[in-house]
C-alpha cells in the first residue's frame, strides 16, 4: 500500500520500482492520534516523512503571543515533511501536529542515502521540488531558486558523506 502512495508522489518519480521497495521495506510506518506532535520545532531529525492518511497541521512560533503555536499550513495525504531536516542535518523549522489520525511512512537518513545517494537525478529531482516549496513560501527569483537547489545537493552531499564517514 505503501508502495502505491510513494510510487504517486513527484518527488519519487525517478526511483526505480526497486528503490522505493526498499524505503518500504526497510523503514516503518508510524501512527499517530489527534492532537499528538509528530515533529517539534528545533529538534535534529534524522528522517523524513510522507503522509499516508489523514492530514497534519505546520505549526509555527506564534509572534503575537510569546508561548502561543499558530498553524501556517495544512498538509494532506501524499504530502512529504521534514526532508531539509533529514537532507541537511538542520533543524527542524516548524512543529508538526496531528489533525486526525494519521498515518506516516517514515524515511531514514540511511534509506536516503541509500537511494538518492546513488541516484543524481533523484537527487536533482529532490533539489527541485524542495526549491520549489521553498519558492512558493517566500516569492523568490527564479535565481535565487537555482541557487537554493544548488546549495541544497551540495548540503546534501556534505551531510552524507559525513554520515557515510561515521
Amino acid at each position: 500500500r505503501s508502495f502505491n502512495a510513494l510510487r504517486m508522489i513527484e518527488l519519487f518519480s525517478s526511483l526505480s520500482d526497486d528503490e522505493i521497495t526498499s524505503i518500504v521495506c526497510n523503514d516503518r510506518l508510524v501512527g499517530f492520534g489527534p492532537g499528538e506532535m509528530v515533529v517539534k520545532k528545533g529538534e535534529v531529525g534524522g528522517s523524513m516523512f510522507v503522509i499516508m492518511e489523514g492530514s497534519c497541521s505546520v505549526l509555527i512560533a506564534d509572534p503575537s503571543e510569546e508561548a502561543a503555536m499558530m498553524e501556517v499550513a495544512q498538509l494532506k495525504s501524499g504530502t512529504i515533511f521534514g526532508e531539509i531536516s533529514a537532507l541537511t542535518d538542520a533543524p527542524r523549522t516548524a512543529s508538526i501536529k496531528a489533525i486526525g489520525h494519521v498515518l506516516l511512512q517514515e524515511i531514514s537518513q540511511r534509506q536516503i542515502e541509500a537511494v538518492f545517494l546513488n541516484n543524481q537525478t533523484a537527487m536533482a529531482e529532490f533539489a527541485k521540488v524542495m526549491a520549489a516549496r521553498e519558492a512558493g513560501l517566500k516569492n523568490i527569483t527564479v535565481e535565487e531558486k537555482k541557487t537554493f537547489e544548488m546549495g541544497l545537493v551540495e548540503r546534501m552531499t556534505q551531510t552524507f558523506s559525513k554520515l557515510m564517514n561515521s
